[in-house]
């Protein structure tokens, strides 16, 4: 008599996620999660009752202004049953008022059995929360500086986030961004740190020996490529009045620079002479050109607006 001995092999189920990511809005505030047996695919996959631990092992991508509970649950399987779910919905609070403009956030969830043949393949399953509709909005703290040359080295320009306000968000963009501040055509890059709720450039102000008019010039915020789509700026220029340095074109006048002396409606002083201090003609000449030329200051444009005097 010949003997056979056969043997059988333990069947494992699989079970898995209902999912394969879950994305949800911050809005929403919540989330039901499930698990299915995916095999064996018979009416009766597994015919004793077991559960799954439903655990949130990872939450590190979460920037502090949301928290989620039920960071532990049991899921259970009746006799025979394809799926089942949490029995509480995992929550993720929604940042405070409503009012903070956030990245993407992200948390993991796994599935861990204690019983052998049962298997979640995957086990882990990633949890997306997109941020919800709210702005912020940006603007100049001041729209009007005047400042004086060789007085003031710098002039300091600020923007401000005035929406959401800080006693609603103390915190109103959780990510650092970049706008430019430009001044007559000149760029300024301005940086907001994280949970920031201005930003501040220094502009120099240059000072020469030229007797000018007082300059004004155009300053405004203006967007970079990379700026949030969420991040809306308004009260965008200003106006920043240069009045000339009050100490340009006063030199001690030598004697011939004191042959004429032009003053103009300003304050400073220019220094003008006679480029000849005699001239020598014929009576039949019937004229003579009398030039005047700017002694001090001494460089390539001593004035730079137009003005006259009485010979």
């Amino acid at each position: 008599m010949v003997f056979y001995s056969v043997f059988f092999l333990p069947v494992v189920a699989i079970v898995t996620f209902d999912r394969t990511e879950y994305i949800v809005q911050e809005t929403s505030g919540s989330l039901t999660v499930c698990a299915s047996v995916i095999s064996p695919r018979v009416s009766c996959p597994v015919t004793i009752p077991f559960s799954l631990t439903l655990l949130i092992s990872d939450n590190t991508a979460l920037n502090g202004s949301d928290y989620v509970t039920y960071r532990v649950q049991t899921i259970e399987f009746a006799r025979c049953r394809r799926s089942a779910c949490a029995p509480r919905r995992i929550s993720f609070v929604n940042d405070p008022y409503n009012v903070q403009v956030e990245n993407v956030e992200f948390f993991t969830l796994s599935l861990l059995s204690d019983v052998p043949l049962v298997k979640p393949d995957p086990s882990t399953v990633v949890v997306t929360i997109r941020d919800d509709s709210e702005r912020a909005c940006i603007r100049l703290e001041k729209t009007t500086f005047t400042v004086t040359e060789g007085v003031n080295e710098t002039v300091r320009i600020c923007a401000e986030i005035y929406d959401p306000t800080p006693d609603r968000s103390s915190c109103p963009v959780v990510f650092d961004f970049e706008i430019n501040l430009s001044v007559d055509g000149e760029d300024f890059p301005m940086a907001f740190g994280p949970c920031s709720h201005r930003a501040c450039v220094s502009v120099p102000i240059d000072d020469d020996e030229q007797l000018e008019l007082t300059k004004t010039y155009t300053y405004r915020l203006e967007r970079t490529d990379e700026l949030d789509r969420r991040i809306d700026i308004n009260t965008t220029s200003g106006t920043l009045t240069v009045i000339d340095d009050p100490t340009d074109g006063k030199y001690v006048k030598g004697i011939v620079c004191m042959l004429m002396t032009a003053h103009v409606h300003h304050t400073t002083e220019a220094v003008l002479k006679l480029e000849q201090p005699a001239y020598s003609v014929h009576e039949e000449s019937r004229s003579v050109t009398v030039c005047v030329e700017v002694c001090r200051p001494v460089i390539d444009t001593p004035i730079d607006f137009s003005f006259s005097v009485l010979l």
